[in-house]
This record gives structure tokens, sequence and C-alpha cells, in this order.
């Protein structure tokens, strides 16, 4: 694995940790914070499933 592979990979990783510890927040957020949160978490999922996608 080369160095920009490394760097997608723990990218990959760090997002993934994020996408867990956002749904935990979405369950709890007040409902005028959950679409914040929720958009959050899209992004988020988007930037780990790209990370796995060119990643191959």
């Amino acid at each position: 694995m080369n160095e920009k592979e490394h760097l997608v990979q723990a990218i990959g990783e760090h997002a993934w940790d994020e996408v867990g510890r956002l749904s935990s927040e979405l369950i709890r957020a007040e409902s005028e914070h959950r679409e914040l949160v929720l958009a959050e978490l899209d992004y988020t999922r988007w930037l780990a499933e790209t990370c796995e996608v060119s990643l191959g």
C-alpha cells in the first residue's frame, strides 16, 4: 500500500468512526438540531464510502 492509499484508508476509518458517533448523536438530538446532524452524517457517510470505493 502506497502513502496515498494509506492516507485514504486512514481518512475512511476516521469517517466511519464519525458516522457511528453522529448516529448516536442524531438519536439524542433536539428536533431543531437534527437536520444539522443529519446533514453532517450524510456527508461523513459519503466520505467514508468514497474512500472505500477509491481503494477498490
